[in-house]
């Protein structure tokens, strides 16, 4: 028999950051009809009624190829962490922490106790949590099915839940019914022709479909993010290893819009200065295509920097001109 229980939703959406780094989507190329990670992912587990459900889905990533595949990680190290006083936890805090600190692994730290009993020294859990720590992620806006895809890597997501939608077959449809709070899932999987989301839960393998679900691709996700390893990332050969292909200027509300063909050889944060919106954008390796707006005058020639800066430190700086003219397209 299927579980109807609806365990209380505890994620807190991230409050706004500039230095969130969003995820630039590859230039357009098809992707297939259907595509999952479940199998790669790691066992589902039960958060019990405590309000975890942002650690267990931050745990569960980890715990995933190509990640630390077959480690169990504590969740209960990763939510007593967080920084909220209360109850709940925001996804980019948990982020934070597994990229910063790691977790231990769960025979430390049990959610089977509640997570009331530590069964190992502190020193011990610090010293291992170091070993299991993320690389970077980035906040993704739009294309989740394109962006799973390109990086073969599950999505880290928080999605409102309704008493009337959430169902015990783990079928979820649209919103209605009265707004519990929000959730914290992963995202493995879609079905374009069945226009449904597959995710993976925390309220055990008893609900849903062996503990996974299925969203309405049109459902709303306020808050995902694509998460990475942590891997060493060589010094690169700056003259290589970025090159703007092609450019086109538009007329824009915020001022001029430049559209950026770029090739890179590696991940990079991409800023631009001078720009009306100073954050970085997240370059990947291969193609991209990226906007920026940049302060805009008639019959005016812009000199823009373009920083690119690598995880290993690498930095690269050069200037190009781009002539904004009234003939806009």
């Amino acid at each position: 028999m299927k579980s109807a229980r609806v365990y209380p939703c505890a994620a807190l959406l991230s409050r706004g950051d500039l230095r969130d780094v969003q995820y630039a989507a590859p230039t357009t190329t098809p992707i297939p009809r259907k595509f999952s990670l479940r199998d790669s992912q790691s066992h589902v587990i039960d958060q019990d009624g405590m309000p975890i459900c942002v650690a267990c889905a931050i745990c569960a990533i980890a715990e995933s190829q190509p990640f630390f595949d077959g480690v169990d990680l504590s969740e209960c190290w990763v939510y007593e962490r967080r920084a909220n006083s209360g109850r709940g936890m925001e996804l980019r805090d948990a982020l934070k922490i597994m990229k910063k600190q790691g977790t231990c692994v769960n025979a430390c730290f049990p959610i089977s106790n509640k997570c009331l009993q530590k069964l190992c020294s502190p020193a011990r859990m610090n010293k291992e949590a170091e070993q299991y720590r993320i690389g970077s992620y980035h906040r993704v806006y739009y294309d989740l099915p394109g962006t799973m895809f390109a990086n073969k890597l599950p999505v880290f997501a928080a999605v409102p839940v309704y008493d009337a939608s959430w169902r015990s077959d783990g079928k979820i449809k649209m919103p209605s019914g009265k707004f519990l709070g929000y959730h914290a899932i992963v995202i493995t999987g879609y079905d374009l022709d069945n226009k449904v989301f597959e995710f993976k839960n925390s309220w055990g393998d008893d609900w849903g479909d062996d503990g996974y679900g299925t969203l309405p691709l049109s459902y709303p996700v306020p808050e995902a993010w694509i998460v990475k390893p942590k891997e060493h990332e060589p010094q690169p050969e700056p003259e290589k290893a970025v090159t703007i292909t092609s450019y086109k200027v538009v007329k824009s509300f915020f001022g001029a819009r430049l559209i950026l063909n770029i090739e890179s050889s590696q991940e990079f944060k991409m800023s631009v200065q001078p720009s009306v919106f100073p954050f970085p954008r997240y370059i990947h390796k291969g193609s991209n295509t990226v906007a920026v707006y940049v302060p805009y005058k008639f019959n005016h020639v812009t000199h823009l920097m373009f920083m690119f800066k690598g995880r290993s430190g690498a930095e690269i700086i050069f200037v190009r001109l781009f002539e904004v003219t009234a003939k806009l397209s």
